[in-house]
């Protein structure tokens, strides 16, 4: 027998053996079930999962998140129902991740609300061994230096971050993202998930984990500020992060990319494509609609 239904805590492992099946397309859901449950209380992390449950065990699942993102892991034939399920509260939905055609699937459920797309993204998943990770000379060397951000130099990061959204988001640089920025950014330091690189004592690039599991850390939010680009630094900060996972003894990353000078780099890191992923978010909704 075949149901659609939301999970509730008791389901928790059978939720993880699903995810932990499918490692290099889950991160987003195997970490923030790790950081917040099964629990949909609006705080970080949190959200509601809907699986497609057949003879007890999970066969697809879509996460509805306390940011509006909806993540899917499904065959294509369970996507239309998992999305149902998931609309029939009302819940907005903000964005789209997961592999392309699943997310094709959504968003021809969803339909038409009126609210233009603000990013669509066709990235290609890239995925390393941290045995395997090819080391800039000039990290190796001591020339750079890649740690975690003092106290002194968060202003700096956050900065950077507002640039990233507005740059690669298409976000506006007002007081909302800033806000909100600087919420995610000192949620991300307070894990140890943010790195920065610095040349001869300078700031010059920032990176991040957005996702980990007790093995696998995944990268995003890779900046380097424009004046400082095509030096290897993004190379230098992704690596410099790595070495630091590795050390506390994650064994495998994950990232996703579109930008051709980018993927480059991660290839020169030792990333190699492994599929392909896609994220989609929508333009903010009018204040005050529901």
């Amino acid at each position: 027998m075949t149901r659609i239904r939301t999970l509730e805590s008791s389901d928790r492992r059978a939720l993880e053996r699903f995810l932990e099946a499918r490692p290099d397309t889950t991160l987003f859901l195997q970490s923030n079930l790790a950081r917040a449950g099964l629990v949909d209380d609006g705080s970080p992390h949190s959200g509601r999962y809907v699986a497609v449950v057949a003879h007890g065990r999970i066969e697809g699942v879509a996460a509805s998140y306390w940011n509006g993102n909806v993540v899917l892991q499904s065959p294509l034939v369970h996507i239309g129902a998992l999305m149902q399920h998931l609309l029939a509260d009302g819940r907005a939905v903000d964005g789209l991740l997961g592999e392309p055609d699943q997310v094709q699937h959504a968003l021809q459920v969803l339909g038409d609300d009126g609210r233009g797309v603000r990013v669509d993204f066709a990235e290609v998943l890239m995925a390393l061994s941290l045995s395997d990770v090819c080391v800039p000379q000039d990290l190796a060397d001591g020339r750079w230096c890649c740690r975690r951000p003092e106290t002194q130099e968060m202003s700096q990061v956050m900065d950077w971050r507002v640039a990233y959204c507005v740059e690669t988001l298409h976000e506006q640089d007002d007081s909302a993202l800033r806000a909100r920025v600087a919420s995610s950014v000192e949620r991300i330091h307070a894990c140890g998930d943010l790195f920065v690189l610095l040349d001869a004592g300078t700031l010059v690039a920032m990176s991040a984990f957005n996702a980990r599991t007790p093995t696998t850390v995944q990268v995003g939010g890779v900046y380097t500020p424009v004046a400082l680009r095509r030096r290897g630094y993004g190379r230098g900060v992704v690596a410099g992060s790595l070495l630091h996972a590795r050390g506390e003894g994650s064994t495998r990353s994950v990232l996703f990319s579109d930008n051709p000078f980018a993927l480059r780099a991660y290839r020169a890191v030792g990333y190699r494509a492994v599929g392909d992923y896609r994220i989609l978010s929508f333009e903010p909704r009018p204040r005050g609609a529901s």
